[in-house]
């Protein structure tokens, strides 16, 4: 099976400086730049997310939730408090 691992380098250069903020400010060009970030956006199909999530199952099986919760709310919500 191939991976494709993102390259953190290209990911960085798709993120604006400070410097770069401003200047698109100035020039209008905020808004183009955004398109550009969304079109180098990595592709998160089902198929890639059932492959990390039978990946993860086999390395851990015995894994489980140290979270006490009965309602997707309250998993939140302890995440939050959990951090």
């Amino acid at each position: 099976m191939s991976q494709e691992f993102l390259n953190f380098e290209e990911f960085a250069a798709t993120m604006p400086t400070a410097s770069s903020k401003k200047s698109a400010a100035k020039t209008g060009r905020a808004a183009s730049q955004s398109k550009q970030i969304k079109k180098t956006a990595p592709a998160w199909t089902a198929a890639k997310i059932s492959a990390i999530l039978d990946r993860l199952e086999k390395a851990y099986p015995t894994a489980h939730l140290e979270l006490n919760f009965t309602s997707p709310l309250e998993l939140l919500i302890a995440t939050i408090m959990a951090a």
